[in-house]
């Protein structure tokens, strides 16, 4: 049986979230206006096309960062 979450975080799909978190420039905002910033809008848009529209693997894939913000 599988566990619960397991294979929901692609290594090739965190890497790729990961990659435009860094070429958005997301970083780069200022963190007090980071959720109104147009570059998070942007960024958490594209995840969620990775990830197929699949709202908590895209989710997942953004807190899971193996950068930090």
């Amino acid at each position: 049986m599988q566990k619960l979450g397991e294979g929901v975080l692609n290594p090739d799909k965190q890497s790729k979230v990961n990659t435009l978190f860094k070429s958005l420039k997301v970083n780069q905002v200022n963190s007090d206006l980071l959720f109104s910033s147009g570059r998070f809008d942007e960024w958490t848009q594209a995840v969620l096309k990775i990830y197929k529209n699949r709202q908590w693997p895209a989710e997942e894939a953004m807190f899971t960062m193996s950068s930090p913000l």
